[in-house]
């Protein structure tokens, strides 16, 4: 495996929020923030989403994340024992986060978001992700 061997993935504007979110759930769950928030968002019945957030965070959290008190979490940018867990949380920070500023550049919202600001960076994550329309075509929100 070459580490620093650059690759090209197109995806549609679809396919590239349902892969941001599904990292952005990954990322948090890496940090001790277990509910799968976007995931979980997809459960038919509010009961049943209430339901599975609180087993992934009062089941599955504890036994993952035993040294975490309630409500604590790791950093966006790793800190965990495991440096493997930490390499990839600060990894997977950098790939949500950065497609979550591009797209805010490219559709600028009403109010002042925190996407607006450039991604924050760490040594773990490796060199930041190109995120760029490959057209101009654009469906207004």
């Amino acid at each position: 495996m070459n580490k620093n061997r650059l690759w090209q993935l197109t995806l549609t504007e679809e396919q590239l929020c349902v892969a941001m979110t599904a990292i952005e759930d990954w990322h948090r769950f890496l940090c001790g923030q277990c509910s799968m928030d976007y995931a979980t968002s997809y459960i038919d019945s509010p009961e049943a989403m209430h339901l599975t957030r609180l087993l992934l965070d009062n089941e599955v959290r504890p036994a993952m994340f035993p040294e975490l008190t309630p409500g604590a979490s790791y950093s966006w940018s790793g800190g965990h024992p495991n440096p493997h867990m930490s390499q990839a949380a600060a990894i997977s920070y950098m790939l949500y986060r950065e497609i979550r500023h591009r797209l805010t550049e490219e559709y600028p919202p009403k109010h002042p978001c925190i996407y607006q600001s450039e991604t924050l960076t760490c040594p773990d994550q490796g060199p930041l992700i190109t995120v760029k329309p490959l057209t101009n075509e654009r469906n207004n929100p």
